[in-house]
């Protein structure tokens, strides 16, 4: 995968990635986090000198300055704990287990990890130890973990570029160190990692800093790769759970994985921290001002879901449905996320339908709900007279909406292109009934599409019912198709009407006649003899006396 410097933004994306082109809503109800009075602010989280910030499994940890670790959970009932007797540095909560990993300063060490059992808050699962034993290296300062599901491993990034790795039991202690580091001494800003399945079990640890994002291979300093040549500064970057580190820049916002460059948004301006969750990104944008915006990017369906000041951003913690801001002025805010009715009566309400599909479907809703929302657009649109846009979503919708509902407007509207279409359409999936195919074919005639009504009389897989796609062919004047079709599904006594009444052909009857069966040629005879006879009474006369004496086929 190439390094080196981005190229220039119009080779990043093209215009509909701009961030013009968003749409903005506010999709997010901004709630200051309250007291159980619900008025004044959280008095347990107000005024809470954070130094580090984690959520997982349903709680949120704080690490502050006096070295207390503060667990909230979805309700903000709180729980706090000594963790260390100077400061928290690091926390690191796990997403699979009830595990919080931190990083502080006590007497011992200014970086000693500990491993958190939340189910009993305070409780140690295993001993604690320097991140540093073992190791003989400067003791820089720890600047941000990474952690295995499992505990199988644990990454301390340092900021002297260099990242620390344990492997082993940590439970038991048991656990071996070793440190990798990346090509220029940058604090390191972020770490992702991730492990392949199957017996391999091959690893890969992304790691940011200041001014790289490299992969290491199993953690080998020999198996590294530079991904990016300008790293991002601490609080932009983030490690998603799909394996993609998301880096903010002056210039934009970069997706990268160890494939490759993803995504990139052209969201210009100095950011101080970024949040991602369930597809929307937070980005916090700073000004010479003290006060701070936190905008929202529904990156899914191509949206800004929110916008707003806040004063002093220190922190922000995505979850999926919220997302937490920590202000500098001592207040934690939350961003509560809209339901998606509510959201999609927004972008009813604007007339947004595109949207309002997209979201649907990134949220999962059930299919009937998103084939009401294409018949509401096919509705909109058919009012606005685009009859082909508004066809376009109905057409979506077959199989589920009423196909009754979609003949009576183009019927009534005289669009019989469109009609055409959609019923090509239904029998093409085969839900077309007989009056379906009537209509059809009515349609081709006063069309005179010739050409489409050959294909569809010979297409082999339409289903339909014969006779009465033959009753309208002929009474449309469509003889030949109609002979056709009838030649097709063997209907012997509409060949033989076909071919003497309305193409005037007796002797081409009588000869049809003469190469079926003795019992099926008898049985037309007796039921078309008479007229044959008066219009070709030699040829018929034969005919009745092979069939009385010696016929063969």
């Amino acid at each position: 995968i190439g390094g080196g410097a981005f190229p220039s933004p119009s080779l990043w994306w093209g215009k509909e990635e701009m961030l013009n082109q968003w749409r903005r809503f506010q999709f997010f109800d901004k709630e200051l986090i309250k007291g159980e009075d619900g008025v004044s602010p959280h008095p347990e989280l107000q005024n809470l000198s954070v130094k580090a910030v984690s959520s997982g499994r349903g709680l949120t940890a704080f690490g502050d300055d006096n070295g207390q670790i503060t667990l909230a959970d979805r309700k903000f009932s709180v729980q706090t704990f000594a963790a260390y007797s100077r400061s928290v540095t690091l926390l690191h909560s796990l997403q699979q287990h009830s595990v919080l990993l931190s990083v502080g300063a006590d007497a011992r060490s200014d970086a000693v990890l500990k491993v958190w059992d939340l189910e009993e808050a305070g409780t140690q699962i295993c001993p604690a130890r320097s991140v540093f034993d073992g190791l003989g290296i400067q003791r820089e300062a720890p600047t941000c973990m990474t952690a295995a599901e499992d505990l199988g491993m644990v990454a301390v990034g340092l900021a002297s570029g260099a990242v620390i790795v344990l492997q082993g039991d940590i439970k038991r202690g048991k656990m071996t160190s070793k440190v990798i580091t990346t090509d220029r001494p940058s604090p390191v800003t972020a770490l992702g990692w991730q492990q392949e399945g199957g017996g391999g079990r091959r690893s890969w640890l992304m790691v940011v800093t200041c001014s790289q994002l490299v992969c290491f291979e199993d953690f080998l300093q020999d198996k590294r790769e530079v991904l990016d040549e300008q790293g991002s500064p601490a609080g932009c970057a983030v490690y998603t759970q799909e394996g993609d580190m998301i880096l903010g820049k002056q210039e934009g916002v970069f997706w990268l994985s160890r494939e490759g460059r993803g995504a990139t948004y052209a969201f210009e301006g100095s950011k101080s921290q970024l949040g991602y969750a369930g597809g929307f990104l937070a980005v916090v944008s700073t000004d010479a001002s003290a006060m701070h915006t936190v905008t929202v990017y529904d990156t899914r369906n191509k949206l800004i879901a929110f916008s707003g000041a806040f004063r002093g951003v220190s922190k922000v913690v995505c979850s999926v449905g919220s997302i937490l801001v920590v202000c500098g002025d001592g207040k934690m805010m939350q961003l509560i996320e809209k339901d998606t009715p509510s959201k999609l009566d927004m972008l009813f309400k604007r007339n947004l339908y595109v949207l309002a599909i997209s979201l649907a479907r990134s949220n999962e809703l059930d299919e009937s709900l998103v084939v009401d929302i294409q018949c509401k657009y096919g509705d909109h649109l058919y009012h606005k007279s685009d009859y082909d846009g508004a066809m376009a979503q109905y057409l979506s919708t077959i199989g589920k909406l009423e196909p009754s509902y979609v003949i009576r407007k183009f019927l009534h509207a005289q669009r019989i292109h469109n009609l055409t279409s959609y019923l090509q359409a239904l029998h093409h999936r085969r839900l077309a009934t007989g009056e379906h195919t009537t209509l059809l074919l009515n349609c081709y005639t006063r069309l005179r599409a010739v050409e489409e009504l050959d294909d569809f009389i010979r297409w082999e897989g339409v289903q339909f019912e014969p006779v009465a796609a033959i009753g309208t062919l002929r009474s449309a004047g469509y003889s030949q198709h109609a002979l056709f079709l009838a030649h097709k599904h063997s209907l012997h006594s509409l060949v033989v009407e076909i071919l003497h009444k309305d193409l005037g052909q007796a002797t081409e009857a009588i000869d049809y006649v003469r190469g079926l069966e003795l019992e099926q040629a008898a049985l037309l005879m007796r039921e078309k003899g008479l007229g044959l006879m008066k219009d070709c009474p030699d040829a018929a006369t034969a005919l009745l006396t092979s069939l009385c004496t010696h016929y063969t086929p």
